[in-house]
């Protein structure tokens, strides 16, 4: 038996065929598939793939906003990094050597 087909338990098939019957489900009742009145097959078919399609274009247009909105999150904390790791330099150049913290005296000790 193929090893393919052994690992097809019906748990696993329940959880890959849910998503894509959601999106049927979504598409009848939110985009109209299930009440196409076109009556040539070639009309339907155009219709139903024109829904396909929107359907895809919301899930991409999705996906690019949230693509875009971690792009700007990511911009943004950057940005408060080198404003912080900026002022870190300007403090540390002002403290003398006598007055260093503590973390800086501290010698690291090789274990062997």
């Amino acid at each position: 038996m193929d090893l393919e087909l052994q690992s097809l338990t019906p748990d696993t098939v329940t959880r890959e065929r849910n998503p894509i019957k959601g999106k049927f489900g979504q598409a009848k009742t939110a985009y109209g598939l299930d009440n196409i009145k076109a009556r040539l097959k070639e009309t339907s078919e155009s219709w139903i793939a024109c829904i396909f399609m929107v359907l895809n274009l919301v899930k991409l247009a999705w996906e690019l906003y949230f693509w875009l909105k971690i792009k700007n999150m990511n911009r943004h904390f950057s940005a408060m990094i080198e404003i912080h790791a900026k002022r870190l330099v300007k403090i540390m150049a002002g403290v003398s050597s006598i007055h260093q913290p503590l973390f800086l005296k501290v010698k690291i000790i090789p274990l062997i």
